[in-house]
């Protein structure tokens, strides 16, 4: 009979074991000191003894069962954004094409302009540039 006790102590030590009983999937079972069986309950110890079947080895214990086997991370998803996103000042001025765009910071999200700053957009405006 499993209880709460052996239970709790059967996820520490060697969380990830399986009984070494045939066709059992479940965790050894790991004493107070924390070394664990080959084995979930002592039932399935006694059945194992009964079959008169050999002992498994010793590293049997430490192979994690396929359920419990760790599984890869996942591919990260890459999202791809504008360079003008990550460096506004790639931009150059439409006006005088020299100088780098006015960002606007006061603003979430930041305003990039399509020019450096008052001057030129003015001088564009008066130049007949709509």
């Amino acid at each position: 009979m499993l209880c709460l006790y052996n239970i709790l102590h059967m996820r520490r030590g060697r969380a990830n074991a399986a009984c070494a009983l045939p066709g059992c999937q479940l965790p050894v079972w790991v004493d107070q000191k924390g070394r664990p069986s080959q084995f979930c309950t002592r039932a399935h110890r006694d059945q194992m003894a009964a079959t008169g079947k050999q002992r498994p080895p010793a590293y049997a214990a430490t192979q994690p069962p396929q359920a419990l086997a760790p599984q890869p991370a996942p591919t990260p998803i890459v999202l791809q954004a504008p360079a003008a996103l990550f460096n506004p000042y790639a931009q150059l001025c439409k006006y005088c094409k020299t100088k780098p765009v006015y960002v606007d910071r006061s603003n979430v999200p930041f305003v990039v302009h399509s020019f450096c700053g008052r001057t030129c957009a003015s001088a564009h405006i008066l130049s007949g540039g709509g």
